[in-house]
């Protein structure tokens, strides 16, 4: 892949502050109807439905974006595209998944994850390693 095309981490770090924003808004949609459907009551701290809810809702967003368009909303807003690091080609769900997965471990890591990235040539973290995947710089 050619290094130019790599992704710098402070667009990733755009595209994830934007992502961050429509997941907030997703887990507030998703928590309306939860609290509708309890009757309008509170719901129980660490009630299970709702937390499922949530992270199924947050995995679907990144998994359908990823899989079917190679990227994010906010990813798009950065002209960032997730490809197989391979041969650049579309990646696959189980890649996504992991790339899901190990994203999250690794920046709660004291932010490996995006050191990673900036250390090297290629711009990949660790999530992108684990997966098979890379986030590359492609301008409209």
């Amino acid at each position: 892949m050619d290094a130019t095309l790599a992704a710098s981490v402070w667009r990733q770090w755009g595209a994830l502050f934007y992502d961050l924003l429509i997941c907030i808004a997703l887990a507030g949609l998703v928590s309306t109807v939860w609290v509708a459907a309890n009757n309008g009551e509170a719901l129980p701290s660490g009630h299970w439905g709702l937390q499922g809810s949530l992270i199924l809702v947050v995995l679907s967003y990144f998994l359908v974006s990823d899989r079917f368009l190679q990227q994010t909303i906010g990813m798009r807003a950065w002209s960032l595209l997730v490809v197989r690091g391979s041969d650049g080609g579309r990646p696959g769900t189980v890649a996504l998944l992991l790339r899901f997965l190990l994203a999250p471990v690794a920046t709660a890591a004291l932010g490996a994850n995006y050191i990673c990235a900036a250390l090297r040539q290629d711009g990949r973290s660790i999530a992108d390693l684990g997966s098979g995947t890379t986030v590359v710089y492609r301008p409209a």
